[in-house]
């Protein structure tokens, strides 16, 4: 098993994982309502590939030929500068220089925790090289609560920050600083849009 840097040659695997996931309004009705999973996010596979590219933050970790998790995250100048439309990144006040937005993270259903856990200390372990001061990033709330995420998030030092809405759906925002001497960082009280 390897963790590395994605590569565009990963992201017809990946968005297949990635519809493989995705949850729509018609399955709220269901019994079974998924606890993980993208809500309503309408992503092609060529806008995937745009925000794979150029980012070095966006990881997979994979066994042989199959990918097992995946992360994609850039900063906030990468995702201005490539005019990628986002319908959260959108709404979410520009922060200083060196904050990273994460958009996506896929991680198997059958992965044990402590994969997961392994593959987010290398991507933090990434972030603190490469000088990130923190971490935003979207979780579903209403009308679907995207239960494993919020709870992985709040686990790996996430603070739910703020709510936001586009459309009908409502997000919580959930930020992480990355504290060290050289390199303060502070979200500001409340993101309100």
């Amino acid at each position: 098993m390897i963790i590395r840097s994605a590569k565009p040659d990963d992201v017809e695997r990946m968005h297949e994982l990635f519809l493989s996931v995705s949850v729509s309004r018609d399955e709220l009705g269901e019994k079974r309502i998924p606890k993980r999973g993208f809500f309503e996010y309408d992503l092609s596979l060529e806008e995937m590939l745009r925000r794979v590219n150029g980012s070095g933050y966006t990881l997979v970790m994979e066994r042989g030929s199959r990918i097992l998790a995946y992360l994609i995250a850039n900063d906030f100048g990468f995702m201005e500068r490539q005019n990628i439309k986002d319908s959260i990144f959108d709404v979410l006040p520009k922060p200083e220089p060196g904050v990273v937005y994460a958009d996506q993270m896929f991680l198997d259903g059958g992965l044990p925790a402590f994969l997961a856990g392994r593959f987010v200390d290398v991507w933090d372990y990434l972030l603190r090289g490469e000088k990130v001061t923190g971490v935003i990033t979207a979780i579903p709330q209403k009308p679907w609560t995207n239960v494993s995420s919020t709870r992985f998030a709040l686990h790996r030092g996430f603070k739910r920050q703020d709510i936001v809405s586009t459309e009908d759906i409502e997000f919580g925002i959930f930020t992480k600083p990355y504290l060290e001497k050289d390199n303060p960082f502070e979200f500001q009280n409340s993101i309100s849009i």
